[in-house]
């Protein structure tokens, strides 16, 4: 599968991730929406309060090669 294509599904049909992707999917946009903002800063404290930004370690696994190979695996 082509990487626009499972963008598009990403972002078209995310509602049939499995819960745990769908922690990493709202993770992987929040740092992009935060656009490297440290951890110490105001927004960033929300959005981790918000749980926009995850500590699961198994959500984490999901996005530790990169969010296109999880896009792609998630796609698939």
């Amino acid at each position: 599968m082509n990487i626009e294509t499972a963008r598009y599904i990403s972002n078209y049909y995310h509602r049939f991730f499995n819960e745990k992707e769908n922690i990493a999917h709202r993770h992987i946009n929040s740092l992009f929406k935060l656009n490297g903002e440290p951890e110490s800063s105001s927004r960033y404290k929300i959005y981790k309060r918000k749980g926009w930004i995850t500590t699961d370690k198994e959500a984490l696994e999901l996005i530790k090669n990169g969010e296109t190979e999880f896009i792609i695996n998630t796609a698939n």
